[in-house]
């Protein structure tokens, strides 16, 4: 199924990498298709208006359900869709869900807790 669907929307989930700069989208590319991420749609039904993708991590310490990406539109209307996500990781046995992104995204997931900062220093030629 991702496969099928994933041409249509690869530009929408990795719109997210353009503003983060944290991955590539050829890399998105590999892990949906491959099977090694799992792609999350939202529909309403007549357009998509989200595109995710997921990845099952193992961290020294735990299992990490980690959002790679996540684009789209009218985000009111899907925001609390995250609990299915949640609910998937619970099932595969995660101890969490993470995901890296605009400070912005405190607000409208307030349950999450900042664990860390991304810095970088842009280096002169």
């Amino acid at each position: 199924m991702a496969v099928d669907l994933w041409p249509h929307v690869r530009i929408l989930a990795g719109s997210a990498l353009d503003k983060t700069d944290l991955g590539l989208l050829s890399d998105l590319d590999t892990d949906v298709l491959s099977g090694r991420a799992l792609l999350w749609i939202v529909s309403d039904g007549s357009a998509i208006q989200c595109a995710a993708v997921t990845q099952i991590q193992k961290t020294q310490a735990s299992k990490v359900c980690m959002i790679l990406t996540c684009g789209g539109s009218k985000i009111e209307t899907w925001a609390h869709l995250l609990s299915g996500v949640e609910q998937y990781a619970k099932e595969e046995g995660c101890d969490a869900v993470r995901f890296i992104g605009r400070k912005g995204w405190k607000r409208i997931y307030p349950k999450y807790r900042e664990i860390g900062a991304v810095f970088e220093r842009k280096l002169d030629g």
